[in-house]
């Protein structure tokens, strides 16, 4: 696998903020970040860069440990938890077969969430009945269970929405939504 090395910067005061290890797009992906990264994002905004590209893993778990003691030891405050290196990137870790079976045993006779035979005749029909009047919200003719928005409340979400900085992946995704939307209303 082909690794790089990325730091994501404040919009507004092109502060560094986060140093992290990533391949394909996770540079500019939203998930799996902490609280203190989501935060920082939501005040002030962020791009990336990449500092190293094309390293096999193992050189980027080092090289990741080593910018950001740089960069704490330059005075720069990240809001990375730890000090890097310690990540796995799903295809390294493999569960033995031990594991898997242990697993399996601690499981077994636990009833799962609503699998059929665990739901009841009184739970089907609340869940009938719930879905009937979310239904609105399944066509997109109304929001929150046939309430809308208030025309001031509208206006409260659009102005939190001015310069936010959205992903490739989340524009796409809420361009895909909108057409959708105008198809169904069309």
């Amino acid at each position: 696998m082909i690794y790089y090395i990325y730091q994501h910067r404040k919009t507004d005061t092109n502060e560094i903020f986060y140093v992290g290890k990533g391949k394909s797009n996770r540079m500019n992906g939203l998930q799996g970040r902490n609280n203190y990264w989501k935060n920082t994002v939501a005040k002030h905004g962020f791009f990336a860069e990449k500092l190293f590209d094309k390293l096999d893993e193992e050189l980027a778990l080092l090289a990741e440990i080593e910018i950001i003691d740089i960069y704490k030891k330059r005075g720069i405050k990240l809001v990375n938890m730890t000090n890097g290196g310690e990540g796995t990137s799903g295809h390294s870790y493999i569960r033995s077969d031990e594991t898997k079976r242990k697993l399996s045993e601690s499981k077994k006779g636990i009833p799962g969430k609503f699998k059929p035979e665990h739901v009841t005749e009184e739970m089907r029909k609340a869940i009938t009945e719930s879905n009937k009047r979310r239904k609105g919200i399944a066509t997109g003719i109304a929001n929150f269970a046939g309430k809308s928005h208030s025309d001031e409340h509208k206006e409260y979400m659009r102005k939190k929405m001015i310069g936010r900085v959205f992903s490739p992946e989340t524009l796409l995704k809420m361009s895909i939504a909108q057409k959708k939307r105008f198809n169904k209303n069309a």
